[in-house]
């Protein structure tokens, strides 16, 4: 965007992304004497009045106690859980995560204890997003018992995903013996 053959003096002070951000307000983030702030000031850019344009953050007034509190803190709860879930549908029908057939530990894994203890609060959970994301990791993991069974790179994120598979309500079977059996032997 700044300097390519031919573009050594583009006006970067007049640049900016959708947010108002600028070449230098974001090399600016890296710290103020980096050599790519100095070449941009160089080359006539301008320290951002105000920085980037930020959507403002929400300021709300979480009551003290009682209903107005829990009501809050449900709904919130409720809102975390559909965004998690919607992020966790997303994650699985990206058509480099089907071809890799990788589940992310951090899409799946992570989520369903927060599946798990919000469902136990009373927050409500979509099972059908729960389905797909517990048959991705199965199907995951079967694939992955034969690589254990021949002592050959069995699972990444191993207790994560027990853990995920217990918060979720599945049961240990021939899959999850082998796999924790097989890695359990090859880290000691």
């Amino acid at each position: 965007m700044v300097s390519r053959k031919g573009y050594d003096h583009v006006p970067v002070q007049d640049i900016a992304d959708e947010a108002g951000g600028t070449a230098l307000h974001y090399a600016l983030k890296a710290g103020p004497d980096t050599d790519l702030v100095k070449y941009l000031r160089s080359v006539g850019a301008r320290t951002p009045a105000g920085g980037s344009r930020q959507k403002p953050i929400p300021s709300q007034v979480v009551p003290a106690a009682g209903e107005p509190r829990v009501v809050m803190v449900r709904e919130s709860a409720q809102r975390a859980i559909g965004l998690l879930q919607n992020a966790s549908a997303a994650f699985l029908q990206n058509g480099f995560v089907r071809e890799t057939k990788c589940v992310s530990c951090h899409h799946q894994y992570l989520p369903a204890l927060a599946y798990s203890l919000g469902r136990e609060r009373g927050v409500r959970v979509d099972d059908a997003g729960l389905g797909q994301q517990l048959s991705a990791q199965i199907s995951l993991w079967s694939r992955k018992a034969e690589n254990a069974r021949q002592l050959d790179h069995p699972e990444f994120g191993l207790f994560q995903g027990l853990a995920a598979l217990n918060a979720l309500g599945y049961s240990p079977n021939a899959v999850t013996a082998t796999i924790v059996t097989t890695t359990t032997a090859i880290n000691w």
